[in-house]
């Protein structure tokens, strides 16, 4: 019996492509500049002088306006680099600590599909808690964040919300939407009593923080209790769109007040974040009330190269500045930048700005950050003797273990060798003392890296929806004439939602057009009724290196009217099925055109 062919779920693939920041992505290969809304560069796929490489993060894309090369996070690595998909798909995985799924696709459309469901739960129920925050009732909920202080525009802004004290105000809200009991449980705001009998809410009276993934949708919530009769910070369970360990609070509002994000500030509350917004700091997030992670640096390094850990200056804000620091040395590369900054005693950035005001919050970062060797090399240099040779051998083999995580670099010479300072040492006898090699020639990876490829599509026996690439797009189209078609695709790439508008009936009428741009249209409002996708570079990845792939490609370059879109895309479809009617009158003969030509018929005949 043949075996199953098993594929990389295209749920995955989206999400992937949904988490990749295209522009930090490309911009490790080739240079980019900003140029207006976009980020520009001479395209890597041809030869040119003047730069027509064109790079736009929100739309998650790239366009040459001289070869026709476009795409999005995944086509760039499988063009640029010249990988199998499934070898671009493991890199971009990896990128994300992530491990790539081998499933059958049926199997994840099932997934995306629960993913759907809850992340329309999940909003629903911040869109329930900002509602119940409104309320007179709830006066005590707006008085808590008045008293901290927290601006109108600021709760708005982070969609802060409340949670009634009654056991089941959000489960029977969530009912009345026809979800399931199962699918209320999988979307980590309820929870079963100890007999498994019945539903309460996970959130009771409490003020509510949402957190939002980088593309701005709920996935979960924090919430501080109003009272001291239970944990002071709760968050949601994970689920299938919220994991603790690599989520970052504030990073999608960071990103969306910063196009390019200088530094980030990580701090360790939800208030931390809001008051710092509040005073103008927007580079700035939170880890959710967990150490932070190897995945969480991960995340901060593809937003920015500069990190700044924030810490309490106590003995709890020490052991949390130290955590971050082992965990940061193996990911640390040649340009990356770690500092730490500690508050005085009994201050949290909510307080401390509060209480000084935002230029002296910022002094304060710029005089008493430290860097990461400062800050390894004091806390070593505490618990040694340096006055004693016994203690300066201490000291290496202490530093050894730190030296030995960081990958090799620049940077891991230029560190080992400001132990000299502290030693006498040299640097080669610290090099031969710590186990590094100085001056190892440098290894061609090229071959290296052709076969590792070759050995992964091998190995793993796989096939995907879009397994088969060219190495390079040759389009060679600078420009594009727009037609209806054009217009009514780019208004659905970017209102995916309307598609539900789009009746069987106008379908029909559609249908009757043979011509291949249309039928390709249907192809696309066909695919948006069913999966309820709506995200601009997942529907791109779905329809990737085929006809309609290129025809998104092409209407994306379109410039809309600033108009009401539906409106638009209503009146745009009609004139599509008016063109069509009249095509088909045009190509058919009137009454009068057969009695014409059948007696013209009859003449030749006559001898």
């Amino acid at each position: 019996m043949k075996p199953t062919t098993k594929l990389i779920p295209q749920p995955f693939i989206d999400e992937l492509i949904a988490r990749t920041d295209i522009v930090e992505l490309i911009s490790e290969s080739i240079s980019l500049k900003k140029a207006g809304q976009n980020y520009s560069a001479c395209c890597p796929f041809h030869q040119e002088k003047t730069p027509s490489f064109q790079v736009n993060r929100d739309k998650q894309f790239y366009y040459c306006f001289g070869c026709g090369a476009s795409g999005n996070a995944l086509s760039f690595l499988v063009n640029h680099h010249t990988l199998s998909f499934p070898a671009a798909v493991e890199q971009l995985a990896q990128n994300h600590g992530l491990e790539v799924p081998k499933e059958h696709f049926k199997i994840s459309q099932d997934k995306q599909k629960k993913m759907n469901i809850l992340y329309a739960m999940t909003e629903m129920a911040a869109l329930f808690y900002e509602k119940q925050y409104t309320l007179k009732a709830h006066q005590f909920a707006q008085d808590y964040f008045e008293q901290r202080g927290i601006l109108p525009e600021t709760i708005k802004q982070f969609r802060l919300g409340y949670a009634p004290s009654e056991w089941h105000a959000l489960h029977d809200f969530l009912i009345q939407k026809n979800y399931t009991n199962e699918q209320l449980i999988s979307s980590g705001l309820l929870v079963k009593n100890e007999s498994q009998q019945r539903l309460y809410d996970r959130f009771r009276h409490r003020v509510m923080f949402p957190i939002r993934d980088i593309q701005g949708k709920v996935t979960a919530f924090g919430g501080r209790i109003l009272n001291q009769d239970n944990p002071k910070y709760l968050n949601s369970s994970e689920t299938s769109i919220f994991q603790k360990s690599h989520t970052l609070y504030g990073l999608y509002e960071a990103k969306q007040c910063n196009k390019t994000l200088n530094s980030l500030l990580v701090v360790e509350g939800y208030m931390d974040v809001i008051a710092l917004f509040q005073h103008g700091i927007t580079e700035v997030v939170a880890t959710l009330g967990t150490a932070i992670t190897a995945d969480h640096i991960k995340r901060l390094f593809r937003q920015t190269q500069s990190i700044i850990f924030c810490y309490d200056g106590d003995l709890a804000g020490k052991k949390a500045a130290w955590r971050a620091l082992t965990r940061s040395l193996p990911l640390l590369q040649d340009g990356y930048r770690i500092q730490f900054l500690f508050l005085p005693e009994a201050e949290d950035p909510d307080s401390f700005i509060f209480k000084k005001g935002v230029d002296f919050f910022k002094d304060y970062i710029n005089q008493q950050a430290i860097s990461l060797d400062v800050y390894l090399f004091q806390e070593l240099a505490q618990r040694v003797d340096l006055n004693s040779l016994e203690g300066k051998a201490k000291f290496v083999q202490l530093a050894k273990s730190y030296i030995q995580k960081l990958p090799s670099s620049a940077y891991q010479t230029l560190i080992t060798q400001e132990i000299t300072k502290y030693t006498g040492l040299t640097l080669e006898n610290l090099n031969h003392l710590i186990g590094l090699e100085a001056d190892l020639p440098a290894m061609d990876t090229s071959d290296t890296q052709a076969k590792a490829v070759s050995a992964y599509t091998k190995n793993h026996n796989m096939t995907s929806s879009h397994e088969a690439f060219p190495p390079v797009y040759s389009y060679n189209i600078p420009t594009i004439k727009a037609s209806v078609v054009h217009r009514i695709i780019k208004i659905l790439l970017y209102y995916p939602h309307f598609s539900a508008d789009i009746t069987l009936e106008t379908l029909q009428k559609l249908q009757q057009d043979s011509r291949k741009n249309t039928q390709l249209l249907i192809t696309l409002i066909q695919f948006l009724q069913k999966t309820l996708c709506n995200n601009v570079s997942m529907i791109q990845g779905s329809w990737y290196n085929t006809s309609l792939g290129q025809l998104l490609i092409e209407a994306q370059l379109l410039e809309l009217p600033d108009s009401n879109q539906n409106i638009d895309l209503k009146q745009s479809i009609n004139q599509l099925i008016e063109k069509i009617n009249q095509d088909k009158l045009a190509s058919s003969p009137t009454q009068d055109k057969l009695h014409l030509l059948r007696k013209r018929a009859t003449m030749r005949s006559i001898p």
